[in-house]
C-alpha cells in the first residue's frame, strides 16, 4: 500500500513491513504510482529484501512526483542515491 511521503506498507510471504518515505517538493503526482510499481517489481526481480524493495520504490515514486509531467526524466543513479538517503515518512 502506497502512502505518499509516509512511505509504504508491504505484506509479502507472511511478513509485514512498513518502509518510510521521502519528502519532496511535489510538482506533479501523475505517474508516481506507476513508477513505484515498476520499481517495486524490479526490486522483487532482483531478489532484494522487502525493506530494500520498498525504499527503492518509494524513491522512484518521489522522484517522479518531484518533476513535472507523467514521465519525467530521471536516472537509476538518482533513484538509488535517494533510496540510500534517510527516509522521513512515518
Amino acid at each position: 500500500i502506497t502512502r505518499a511521503e509516509r512511505g509504504c506498507a508491504i505484506y509479502y510471504e507472511g511478513s509485514f513491513v512498513e518502509v518510510k518515505g521521502f519528502e519532496v517538493s511535489v510538482a506533479d503526482t501523475v505517474g508516481a504510482g506507476d513508477a513505484f510499481a515498476a520499481a517495486f517489481l524490479h526490486g522483487l526481480n532482483e531478489g532484494w529484501t522487502m525493506e530494500q524493495v520498498g525504499k527503492f520504490a518509494n524513491a522512484a515514486g518521489a522522484l517522479v512526483a518531484s518533476r513535472a509531467g507523467a514521465t519525467p526524466e530521471w536516472t537509476l543513479d538518482e533513484c538509488l542515491a535517494l533510496s540510500r538517503s534517510s527516509a522521513v515518512g512515518a
